[in-house]
């Protein structure tokens, strides 16, 4: 396998480690800047073979151009929608109402002063927040009149959303599925507080290996559990060449990504 790696992108620790691996071991990897809105990199580079990408979600264009495989697992186009229907009550928002960005102002009496809100798309277009009514309709406000002057925008009237109350979470942490497997996971916040530890009960395991019996968006990809007091549930799923990876074991993912893509 070849890998593809955004230089210049942030790095996290995972990074930096996968990067130690592929040099011990050999693996063909090369650095490329991604050149953004025009899917491409620099230096272009076409290599034989397999080849994954690793860096920001925008390096999907630069996989479907060359038809790279595996090249990235996107899922950006399933929805919080159809994970729904798979997971059920097991999504953490799974009673939350589904909205365009623009009406936003009808609903906000059926809520308390916090909203939480995200789209429905794992878009990229703003990331899912909890807002107090006030800063919400002026944030609101602001991108209604971004359109309305005609100004190019991702984030419009038309943009599908979730809107919900929010609902505490104790702990959070990102599982790595390969091939439909549970292969390793990481703890990347306890409460509000950004915390990072290789240390997962199984039962967070055997949860996400049950969700992954049921349904996938791929055969990889990453999914993130929060822990409730209704039990552990799924916070989202994402993308995993543009996933962070906490404190997960990297060798671990590294092999089995190489092992069967």
């Amino acid at each position: 396998m070849h890998w593809i790696i955004q230089d210049n992108y942030d790095w996290d620790k995972g990074t930096k480690e996968l990067i130690n691996i592929l040099e011990r071991n050999d693996v063909p990897h090369t650095f490329h800047k991604v050149i953004p809105f025009v899917g491409d990199i620099e230096p272009e580079i076409n290599p034989k073979g397999y080849v994954i990408c690793i860096g920001s979600y925008s390096m999907r264009h630069v996989a479907k151009k060359y038809n790279w495989y595996p090249g990235v697992y996107d899922i950006g186009h399933i929805s919080l929608l159809e994970m729904n229907i798979h997971w059920g009550h097991n999504m953490l928002n799974y009673n939350s109402r589904c909205i365009p960005f623009g009406s936003i102002p009808e609903y906000l009496p059926n809520y308390d002063n916090d909203i939480f809100i995200r789209p429905i798309f794992d878009s990229k277009v703003f990331s899912g927040n909890v807002f107090q009514k006030k800063e919400l309709m002026e944030w609101h406000g602001k991108v209604m009149k971004l359109e309305n002057d005609h100004t190019s925008i991702d984030l419009t009237k038309d943009t599908m959303i979730i809107m919900a109350p929010p609902k505490p979470i104790w702990s959070e942490y990102r599982t790595w599925i390969v091939n439909n497997r549970v292969i390793t996971a990481s703890q990347y916040k306890s409460g509000g507080r950004v915390v990072y530890s290789f240390h997962v009960d199984q039962y967070i395991i055997d949860f996400a290996q049950y969700m992954a019996n049921i349904w996938g968006p791929a055969k990889t990809y990453v999914l993130d559990i929060g822990i409730t007091e209704d039990g552990p549930k799924i916070v989202e799923a994402n993308t995993l060449n543009a996933a962070r990876f906490y404190h997960c074991d990297m060798f671990k993912l590294w092999a089995a990504l190489e092992m069967d893509p």
